[in-house]
């Protein structure tokens, strides 16, 4: 089982998730020691980390600097549907973006 992504409300409602069975999340998670990534290299793949409302920009930030790389088409298709759940929770108060790993 992979990363799971999930928009959630502060009282755990799940508003949208993006299931990972064939764990493509970490095709193009970066190293713990990629400092330009100050939310992406913190993902825990074995732990739960979450960004709040305040981090969420700078994490799509992040996730968008990764679509000039090139990755494999079901890595590339996997980033693509990340950005969008992580785009649409942005400006939303009171919600959070959970990577629930292993």
């Amino acid at each position: 089982m992979g990363i799971e992504l999930v928009w959630e409300e502060e009282n755990g409602t799940e508003l949208a998730r993006l299931s990972d069975p064939q764990s493509l999340l970490t095709g193009f998670l970066p190293s713990e020691s990629a400092l330009e990534f100050a939310c992406l290299r913190f993902v825990d793949p074995y732990g739960d980390t979450i960004f709040n409302t305040l981090q969420i920009p700078v994490l799509l930030h992040e996730l968008n600097s990764l679509t000039p790389k090139p990755l494999e088409p079901p890595v590339a298709e996997h980033l693509k549907k990340a950005i969008s759940l992580v785009a649409n929770a942005q400006g939303h108060i009171h919600t959070y973006i959970r990577f629930v790993g292993d």
